[in-house]
């Protein structure tokens, strides 16, 4: 009996779907693929090969993460249009001393909202933790959108003018259809700190654990100060 993957070969040109070889693997020669590699280690090592129990995707981050391929989360900025990128960059300069990656795209709800399906289909099959911050000044359609196709946090911060657009606008980003849950912040520094939280990354909640102590000390600290 061949034990190295020969028989994965063997199986699928045994197999071809109209004369071509199929993308696929059946369950059971997956199953044996893997039996035969066990066995393989056993008669290297001398031992029995140890399954991990931590699941897949999971064990896939921590090991791509401990190799500095990929960071610690990821935070989706998406604008409604290209004239929202300042105000993305704001965010993304209190997102810069955590270990996250940021990208943004700008695609509109009203105007070709058809591409928030690609963009769902990509950050809900991520490796990485995600949120995405929703960024759409007037009529906000995007951070509900935006919630009723992401499995991730999704975090809307309009670009508000003044205080008198927030009077106006807000009710846009506060008012959600039902299962439709984005939450939302005004500023973009506590919708960046907003975002590191709901990552909910171990690393990163030693960090922010610091700066709150920090924080609470400094105040402590003014008290005393003044007293």
């Amino acid at each position: 009996e061949q034990i190295d993957k020969e028989f994965v070969r063997q199986w699928m040109l045994a197999n071809k779907i109209k004369g071509e070889i199929p993308s696929l693997l059946s369950d059971d020669v997956v199953e044996e693929t893997s039996k035969r590699y066990r066995d393989i280690y056993k008669i290297i090592t001398g031992e029995t090969f140890k399954t991990s129990t931590i699941d897949v995707q999971a064990r896939m981050y921590y090991n791509l993460r401990n190799k500095g391929y990929i960071k610690s989360g990821f935070v989706g900025l998406i604008m409604g249009s290209k004239s929202d990128v300042p105000h993305a960059e704001k965010i993304i300069e209190y997102l810069k001393k955590y270990d996250v990656t940021t990208q943004m795209r700008a695609i509109s709800a009203h105007k070709n909202g058809e591409r928030l399906v690609e963009v769902a289909e990509v950050y809900n099959n991520s490796v990485e933790p995600v949120v995405v911050i929703a960024i759409a000044g007037r009529s906000n359609g995007l951070g509900g959108a935006l919630a009723a196709n992401l499995s991730v946090p999704v975090i809307n911060c309009p670009p508000f003018t003044d205080k008198s657009d927030i009077m106006l606008n807000i009710n846009s980003s506060l008012i959600m259809p039902s299962k439709t849950p984005a939450v939302t912040v005004v500023h973009p520094d506590n919708a960046a700190y907003a975002a590191i939280r709901a990552l909910n990354v171990p690393s990163l909640k030693a960090q922010v654990t610091e700066e709150i102590a920090k924080m609470k000390q400094g105040l402590i600290d003014d008290d005393n100060s003044i007293k």
